[in-house]
Parts: structure tokens; C-alpha cells; sequence
């Protein structure tokens, strides 16, 4: 290098340092100015950038730290609407977590994308506080993060191929309703069977409904003396006593068969009218009501013997 162009470099040099020193001192109000603003101090808890697609939903919290006496304007903050394109303000939520603190919560949702993978520009806030000197602006930039398709857009769906209904095998199913059906129809017919089979298939243990029967039958056929009715009966207490039962016989029968002694006064009195009208020949003074009082005797003890 020549001396000359030596020089002329050395000479730049020095007009580039002058100029540097002149920007600086220009710019030193605007620093100071700057600082007293900047005693509003901020941070912000950003969402990854990378990795969201169509519908996400994009949270970012910010911390502001204000100086004594300046507040946040409650107008200034942004409401849930649509940013731009690509986003949507779904939520915003403000909480104070400490005095001079101011914390929000905004809650972003994709709503548009590009054909392909890009980034894109979460809207910044633009703010503003009131303080003791009036109000100043708050800016807090946006961020920067990547958003894509839900599918390239060459992408061809792949469908599955379609799949024959299965069939649900219901043969437990009715296995289980056919034996349960089974065992109610054959609890059904011992039921049937012991109410109203077993009497006839065993008439010596059920002498009452064997002459509750006649008794019937020989209502049906008409008029029929009343003697012939408390014979009957009396041949079901022979019956059911095992030997010939007479009035003073009672206590030991209701003392064997204690079932029958709930009816302990219907039969005192049944032996005592049939003792008049068999032995003394004296016919009750009506002579119906004292049938239906034999029919109902027979009939309560029909009933009293099925329940043995």
C-alpha cells in the first residue's frame, strides 16, 4: 500500500469516529427518555415454535412489572376476536400476582395456515398506562412460530378398506333366557302340582279339601239336607283324627294337630250345633246361615291343612 492511500484510509477513520461521537451525543436525550420508559419491565412465557397445526390452541402468558402509581388501562387491553389470518383471540385472562404486577393470559387458536409449513407472527399487544405524567403506550412484540396443514397438500387420503360386520354371537344369551324360562315353568308346576295335584294323588292326608269338595258337589246337585253336610264334615275330623272324634274329644285333637286350633271356637260351635241336630233331632232356627257357616268352617280348615 502507498502512503497516499495510507492516509486517505487514516482520514476516513477519523470522519467515521466523528460521526459515530455526533450520532451518540444526538441520541443521548432519546436514551434517557427511553429508560424512563423502560422502568415498565416485561416478560413473556412463549409458546414452542414449532409443531402446531389447524385448530391448535396457542397460550402465552406475560408478566408486566409497573412502577408506583402507573396502572394498566382496562381499555387497552385486547378483546377475544379475529387477529388476522392466521389467528384468532380466543381468551384473555388478567390476574395481579404481587403488588405493581400484572399477568396475562392470551389464548391463540390457528385458524388459517398455508399450504405448506411457515412461520408466521403471533399480533403483538400495544397497551397503554396511566401514571402520575398522564398516559404512555405499551408495546409488547409478537412471536414468531411455525404453523402447518393438518395434511401436505399432496398428500392422498389413505381409506382402509371396508371391514363385514361382525356378528355378535347371542347363543349365551339365549342359553340363559331358554333355562332361566325352564326353571320358572318348572318351579311353576310343582307349584300347581302340590296346590292342586297332590290332594287328589294323596286324598288321606287331605280330608278337609276332600269334603270341601263333596260339600260342593253336593251344593251343585241342590237342596241337601243339613245333616248330610255335617256328616260330611264330621267324617273329614274322623279322617283327620284317625279314630271317631266327639266334642269331648277336642282338646287332645287341637292339642295333636295345634295348627287347627286358631279355629278352636268355629269348631266347638260346629259340633255343638251338629250334636243338637243329629242327636237331640232340633233343626237350627235358619237353617242357610248355618250351611254357609259350615261351608266357611270346611273351607278354613281346607285352607289351614294346605299349609302343612
Amino acid at each position: 500500500m502507498t502512503r497516499a492511500a495510507h492516509r486517505h484510509t487514516a482520514e476516513h477513520a477519523r470522519r467515521c469516529a466523528t460521526a459515530l461521537a455526533l450520532a451518540v451525543a444526538c441520541a443521548a436525550p432519546l436514551v434517557l427518555k427511553d429508560a424512563r420508559a423502560a422502568d415498565v419491565l416485561w416478560q413473556s412465557s412463549d409458546p414452542r415454535a414449532y409443531g402446531h397445526q389447524l385448530g391448535d390452541l396457542v397460550t402465552r402468558d406475560i408478566d408486566i412489572e409497573l412502577p408506583p402509581g402507573v396502572a394498566l388501562i382496562d381499555e387497552s387491553l385486547p378483546q377475544p376476536s379475529r387477529a388476522n389470518r392466521f389467528f384468532d383471540l380466543r381468551a384473555i385472562e388478567r390476574s395481579q400476582p404481587g403488588p405493581n404486577r400484572e399477568r396475562l393470559h392470551l389464548t391463540w387458536q390457528v385458524i388459517g395456515v398455508r399450504e405448506a409449513a411457515a412461520f408466521v407472527d403471533l399480533p403483538p399487544l400495544r397497551l397503554r398506562l396511566r401514571g402520575p405524567d398522564g398516559e404512555q403506550p405499551l408495546f409488547i412484540d409478537g412471536r414468531r412460530i411455525a404453523v402447518a396443514p393438518v395434511a401436505p397438500p399432496d398428500a392422498e387420503p389413505e381409506l382402509m378398506d371396508d371391514v363385514a360386520p361382525q356378528f355378535i354371537d347371542t347363543r349365551p344369551a339365549r342359553t340363559q333366557t331358554l333355562a332361566a324360562l325352564g326353571l320358572f315353568a318348572l318351579m311353576a308346576a310343582a307349584w300347581l302340582f302340590w296346590r292342586y295335584a297332590l290332594p287328589w294323588l294323596m286324598p288321606q292326608r287331605r280330608p278337609f279339601a276332600i269334603a270341601w269338595r263333596e260339600l260342593r258337589r253336593q251344593r251343585r246337585r241342590g237342596a241337601t239336607p243339613l245333616a248330610a253336610a255335617c256328616a260330611t264334615l264330621h267324617a273329614a275330623f274322623n279322617r283327620s283324627a284317625g279314630r271317631t272324634l266327639l266334642a269331648d274329644g277336642l282338646p287332645d285333637f287341637l292339642h295333636a294337630h295345634p295348627a287347627y286350633a286358631a279355629a278352636r271356637d268355629d269348631i266347638a260351635a260346629f259340633f255343638a250345633e251338629s250334636e243338637r241336630l243329629l242327636f237331640a233331632g232340633r233343626a237350627p232356627a235358619d237353617p242357610a246361615a248355618a250351611e254357609s257357616a259350615l261351608l266357611a268352617l270346611c273351607r278354613r280348615l281346607r285352607d289351614i291343612e294346605r299349609a302343612l
